[in-house]
């Protein structure tokens, strides 16, 4: 269990991760201030083994709710992060050093896929998947020449499975062997309105980034979680619990 120093009332939830100079660093928006007439934040807190974090930084923050941040680093080293805010859909932000953002010109992207997970490709596009919101019965995908405009992609890469309700939370990642890995959650129906009605969270494999095989295999039971592959080639995941 990672264990987060000095949280000062925060309570962090929607992870997103990086490896920045050697260290797994997090992103996360603080419930307990969700919704209410107050800054809404997103702080963000590092790690050197994955475990034991530092004390939380403010990266971000602005008057409207945010959830769901995914932070991606650039082409020319810079970070960008994309949210889903309301009422403005899904916003993103620029910083420099991946401390402080910034919002971009604006930052309307206007209210596409929901939840976001993005991956810089080797050719330097940037591609963007989600699930159909609000429907999440399936994860698409969009790709961008700048990270700013994106045109969707046929098909999709993960569909809903047989008997479920939903598949959102894409979280993907490319592995330093070049290969990619996505985090991403469904819903059995059978367990509808029962106590124990949690989202499971699976895994995907590619080889391209675009065509994904999804993994049955139950990894556990949570809030949105995400994957991070630490600088030993370990494989870190993140997710909140009841």
């Amino acid at each position: 269990m990672a264990c987060i120093q000095n949280l000062n009332g925060l309570i962090p939830v929607d992870p997103t991760p990086l490896v920045v100079d050697g260290r797994i660093v997090l992103y996360f928006v603080d419930l307990g201030h969700l919704n209410q007439p107050v800054p809404q934040s997103i702080y963000r807190i590092t790690s050197v083994d994955g475990v034991n974090f530092d004390a939380p930084q403010l990266a971000y923050t602005q008057p409207q709710t945010m959830v769901d941040p995914f932070v991606l680093r650039l082409p020319d080293g810079s970070f960008r992060l994309y949210v889903p805010s309301e009422p403005n859909g899904l916003i993103s932000a620029r910083s420099s050093d991946g401390i402080t953002f910034t919002l971009e010109g604006g930052g309307n992207l206007g209210n596409v896929f929901g939840m976001p997970g993005l991956l810089l490709l080797p050719d330097n596009r940037i591609r963007f998947f989600g699930s159909d919101h609000p429907e999440s019965q399936w994860i698409g995908s969009l790709i961008s020449d700048d990270g700013l405009n994106f045109t969707p992609e046929s098909g999709w890469r993960i569909p809903m499975p047989s008997g479920y309700l939903n598949v959102n939370n894409p979280e993907p990642i490319r592995l330093a062997d070049g290969s990619y890995l996505m985090l991403y959650q469904t819903q059995d129906r059978k367990h509808e309105g029962r106590p124990e009605f949690m989202a499971e969270i699976h895994l995907a494999t590619s080889t391209d980034g675009f065509n994904w095989t999804a993994n049955p295999a139950i990894i556990g039971y949570g809030g949105t979680s995400c994957v991070v592959e630490a600088p030993d080639g370990s494989l870190y995941i993140y997710y909140g619990t009841q």
